[in-house]
């Protein structure tokens, strides 16, 4: 059985620049209560509230450039999934007809990246204590996918357009992603300086792993299209790392096969006033800082110098 440790600063910045939605209006003002803990472990001493419970909260958030579809949003496109149709159905420059949805790919000369964040949180609970100390709880599960900078190569687009027999070279690539949970405890304290109310807080994060993967191309791949639905692949240096229960093919389960440590930090300062009211307030936080170590249930392949099809 191998190990994977991974880094959670590494993961979380090193594999892609995550655009994920954050909810920072409900999580950053005067009411964010608990909420506001996961973005700044200082900020519950600026709060208007003595206290706060979150029975349980979720968000997800995805975004893409690889493939858009027109005009819709998500809701939309949920009730009139069947109205999609290809893009080039339409002519360049005409409006779509109506009632139908056009889905476009990428141009083939485009790099694209794929990112996914989802939470689900709860349940949760803050204590502003007398005296500028405050304490808190929660319990939070997460999940992460990112593909950073993928290369023109793989867009459906230029794959589509390659001549059957043609050879391309495939530019190195990576893609992550890990689902964990959070047992995680806060501790903040508020001091008075000559500016104003400065408020420092800590989050202390116990971890456990429960999915995760890391593939990684290290170099350029020579590929050829032997047919319109087949695709054959050389001098391939690419590296698969697994962490899950389910890589016997028995049914999906979900369970640990990791476990670490983690903390955030942050500072608060606000200008113009004492007892939550105030005129500027400047924060800053570092946060998911740590570490997963992956040893149950691990896999690692590694392909160098290999041909596969596809």
């Amino acid at each position: 059985m191998r190990s994977i440790r991974v880094s959670f600063f590494l993961l979380l910045f090193g594999w892609c620049s995550l655009q994920a939605q954050e909810q920072l209006g409900a999580r950053l003002e005067n009411y964010s209560g608990v909420n506001s803990l996961v973005l700044n472990p200082s900020s519950a001493l600026t709060h208007k509230l003595n206290w706060d419970v979150n029975l349980i909260s979720a968000h997800a958030f995805l975004q893409t450039n690889y493939v858009h579809i027109e005009p819709t949003n998500l809701l939309h496109l949920l009730r009139n999934a069947n109205t999609v149709r290809w893009g080039t159905d339409f002519a360049d420059g005409r409006p779509i007809p109506e009632g139908l949805l056009a889905l476009h790919f990428a141009p083939k000369d485009t790099r694209t990246f794929v990112s996914l964040h989802a939470d689900v949180m709860g349940p949760a609970g803050l204590v502003n204590l007398n005296g500028g100390h405050s304490i808190g709880a929660f319990y939070r599960i997460r999940a992460m996918i990112g593909t950073p900078g993928l290369p023109p190569e793989l867009n459906h687009d230029f794959i589509n357009e390659t001549p059957s027999n043609l050879g391309i070279e495939i530019g190195p690539f990576r893609g992550n992603g890990m689902s964990w949970s959070e047992i995680a405890v806060n501790y903040s304290r508020q001091f008075r300086t000559p500016m104003g109310p400065l408020a420092v807080g800590a989050t202390l994060k116990y971890l456990t792993g429960y999915e995760a993967f890391m593939i990684n191309s290290r170099s350029t791949v020579d590929a050829t299209r032997p047919g319109q639905d087949s695709i054959s692949l050389d001098n391939l240096d690419l590296e698969i790392d697994v962490a899950s229960q389910n890589l016997g093919g028995d049914g999906f389960s979900i369970g640990r096969t990791g476990a670490g440590f983690g903390f955030d930090l942050g500072a608060t300062l606000t200008v113009g006033g004492f007892d939550q009211e105030y005129e500027y307030k400047f924060a800053a936080a570092l946060i998911d800082l740590g570490y997963i170590h992956f040893d149950q249930n691990t896999q690692r392949h590694l392909y160098q110098d290999a041909t596969s099809s596809l």
